[in-house]
């Protein structure tokens, strides 16, 4: 679309938006439902930031969330055909030689227990083991874009032997236990089975080096995890070759409280895993946000453990391994200094603005010394 105006680039998104609506109008017995579907669909493309019921019903025009919500729970339609429909439209789209399919896991925190589910595990959307669901996506990538293409919700053993509560959630009786792996990879089989053209044979993959990720969240470890919303008000990120950090935020934008508080994730490589520790701990004191708090004081701590180090590790792990820190909670000499020269320029009226830090060429060449 490069030299397209942005008349024909509406009218093509438009068009391909009515060619969507028109794929998935088989899956409804009635037009009404299917007029639903189509403004759901349009109120998920919206600009509000929380699609909630009453926000999605308002972008909709309808008086309430009455229609969406008989919609998603009451109305009978085949979510697996949906699924079927989405993934053949990518899969048609986005199609290319070299395209990958992209597997992952993430949590869904809940509070009671009544969701399918729903169960004590662990999850990195919270980076501990929490009450959540756990649900497991493919994505298909390629040059051309990526999408969502399958999902399958995680059952635990506990759900599958407990037949009232799978009665009760109305999961299939067919349904058995199936570990996350397996889950992934029947996802993948039928993505194959519908035409996507994969690259790689497991086969030819092998393991190489090791990765290690850091999620790096605004909460305060001394303070039991307690979030830390704010103003940033500087920002260094660390680079350097095998560092890589996923991120959106800047200086001076505001940590809210609405949202999950994760900020970045911080992922580096090396050769071995030995190596990739002294990597990331590199990488974490090269790490500064300034004007909140974060847990990289804790990500410090476990990579200089030694338990951690030798493998040893178990689900009481952190749970010991924080029961006799004593955090340092005195600013470093370098915040101080950063704290007295913003006073010193409000106090002379000059209104002190979010930085974001550089690389000098000397901490380029330490990068290049540390990686020899």
């Amino acid at each position: 679309m490069a030299g397209a105006s942005i008349e024909t680039t509406l009218e093509l998104w438009a068009s391909s938006l009515r060619e969507v609506k028109r794929r998935i109008r088989s899956l409804f017995a009635q037009g009404r439902t299917a007029a639903s579907a189509g403004l759901f669909i349009d109120g998920l493309l919206g600009e509000e930031r929380r699609k909630t019921g009453w926000m999605r019903a308002e972008a909709a025009g309808d008086p309430g969330p009455w229609r969406q919500q008989e919609l998603l729970g009451r109305d009978r339609w085949d979510a697996d055909a949906l699924r079927d429909l989405v993934r053949d439209y990518v899969i048609e789209q986005l199609a290319h030689d070299d395209a990958v399919l992209v597997i992952d896991e993430t949590g869904f925190l809940k509070q009671g227990k009544a969701s399918c589910g729903v169960a004590r595990q662990y999850t990195g959307s919270a980076g501990k083991v929490t009450n959540c669901q756990i649900g497991v996506f493919a994505a298909y990538v390629s040059r051309h874009g990526h999408a969502f293409v399958d999902r399958a919700l995680y059952l635990p053993r506990s759900w599958i032997d407990d037949p009232a509560r799978l009665k009760a959630t109305h999961v299939p009786s067919d349904i058995s236990f199936a570990t996350k792996p397996r889950l992934a990879a029947v996802m993948i089989e039928r993505a194959i089975a519908a035409g996507a053209r994969l690259p790689f044979t497991q086969d030819q993959i092998s393991l190489r080096g090791a990765a290690l990720e850091c999620r790096i969240y605004a909460e305060d470890p001394a303070n039991n995890f307690f979030p830390s919303p704010g103003r940033i008000m500087q920002l260094s990120a660390p680079a350097g070759p095998g560092v890589r950090v996923d991120s959106g935020i800047y200086p001076g934008w505001t940590v809210p409280l609405d949202y999950d508080p994760m900020l970045a994730k911080l992922i580096v490589w090396a050769d071995t895993r030995e190596h990739g520790v002294e990597r990331m701990l590199r990488a974490l004191d090269e790490y500064h946000v300034g004007g909140i708090k974060t847990n990289i004081p804790l990500f410090r701590l476990i990579l200089n453990d030694p338990g951690f180090r030798r493998g040893e590790l178990h689900t009481g792990y952190l749970d010991e391994l924080l029961k006799n820190v004593q955090w340092d909670t005195a600013p470093p000499a370098e915040l101080t200094r950063i704290a007295a020269l913003i006073a010193s320029r409000q106090s002379a009226g000059d209104t002190a603005r979010p930085t974001m830090g550089t690389s000098s060429r000397w901490l380029a060449q330490g990068r290049e010394d540390m990686l020899r």
